[in-house]
């Protein structure tokens, strides 16, 4: 009839000022669709059924009187019919089918918080085990494009009112993301990388107006890497270094 009920349900129990438990529970469901068939070589199954999800979540929330905070959660998803890409090489098509049955489990750690009166830290961290549960030529290989492991930190310096600004602040930080399939098939690897990112703001005020200069630079390193893959034939580069410079006038 063209509709379908999606439920959600979520918990929150209080231990202490400081410590909360939670728990969640997440259905989702989208029509599966790829902007690449727009493009020649590209091919979607006419019989592509809509993606169909079921997520628990578990967790706990820690919120210190320091100002640090640290949240632990534990997940398990499963989802249905996820769009995949396969190249074929009689006819030179990239594919798209989906895979019967996916799972994911896995844990993420997220922590933050004012070391001091200048020092700022935010990081985390996430497991992710993530393969096909059912489908017939499949089952038992690894999500493409899923990493086992991944993670950022990143740290912020406020200098205060020098050098004539009303606030000076300098970061840099930087995200891992590990080894991962390249395709449904596993048959080859993506490598793992860092790339490191940093900024610098600078506020003060002209003609009474506050004004801030925002200075940032990605892949600061301009390191080589390789962010996704369709298949061994499509593979896209990461982005190189980009520096961007940004003003903000407060009226």
């Amino acid at each position: 009839n063209g509709q379908k009920w999606i439920p959600r349900a979520g918990l929150v129990y209080r231990y202490s000022d400081e410590l909360s438990l939670y728990g969640s529970y997440t259905e989702a469901f989208k029509p599966n669709s790829s902007i690449a068939t727009l493009a020649g070589g590209t091919v979607l199954d006419s019989a592509t059924l809509p993606e169909e999800s079921k997520a628990w979540e578990l967790g706990a929330k820690w919120d210190s009187s320091d100002g640090v905070s640290a949240t632990l959660a534990l997940f398990d998803i499963r989802k249905r019919n996820v769009l995949v890409a396969n190249f074929d090489s009689l006819t030179a098509d990239t594919v798209y089918t989906t895979a019967g049955q996916v799972r994911s489990r896995g844990l993420e750690l997220d922590v933050s918080g004012q070391l001091s009166e200048r020092w700022s830290l935010i990081g985390g961290y996430a497991f992710t085990n993530a393969w096909v549960v059912e489908d017939p030529t499949l089952q038992g290989n690894r999500l493409q494009n899923v990493p086992r492991h991944s993670g950022s930190v990143s740290a912020v310096y406020d200098f205060g009112a020098v050098l004539g600004a009303d606030r000076l602040r300098t970061g840099a930080g930087a995200h891992y993301v590990g080894e991962r399939p390249g395709n449904p098939d596993n048959d080859f690897d993506l490598p793992g990388y860092t790339v490191a990112d940093a900024f610098v703001t600078y506020e003060t005020r002209l003609d009474g107006q506050k004004v801030k200069f925002q200075l940032n630079v990605k892949n600061l390193f301009d390191r080589t890497y390789y962010s996704s893959a369709v298949s061994r034939y499509f593979v896209s580069l990461g982005d190189s270094r980009q520096v961007v410079m940004a003003t903000t006038l407060e009226f």
